[in-house]
Order: C-alpha cells, then structure tokens, then sequence
C-alpha cells in the first residue's frame, strides 16, 4: 500500500488519460515517462511558469 503521506490518487477523465499516455511516451522528455511522472513533469511546469508570472507581476506593480 502506497505511503499516504506522500502520496494521494487522483481521477481523471478518459480523454484526459489518453492525452497523458501520448505525453507519456518520449513528447515531455526523451525518455518514456510513468503516468505519473508525466503528471507531475506537467504540474511542476505549470506551477514554476505562474509563480515566475506572479513574481513578475510583483516587480512591474512596484
């Protein structure tokens, strides 16, 4: 059983994870990713590109 302090499940909508799986294989990095890894590649960009957004937003309100 997975460590539920590290770890939480999530559903997503078929469409969605027929994306994931095209995603999966070698279009994020070279290599073939997990499901997993692939959503959390995705996340970890998205997060980073709007906190880099929001400091920039920061610097011009300035």
């Amino acid at each position: 059983m997975a460590d539920n302090t590290k770890f939480k499940s999530v559903s997503v909508a078929i469409g969605n994870y027929n994306k994931l799986v095209e995603l999966s294989k070698g279009k994020i990095t070279t290599a073939n990713l997990s499901i997993s890894k692939t959503i959390e590649c995705l996340v970890t960009k998205a997060y980073n590109e709007t906190l880099a957004e929001d400091k920039n937003d920061k610097f011009t309100q300035s």
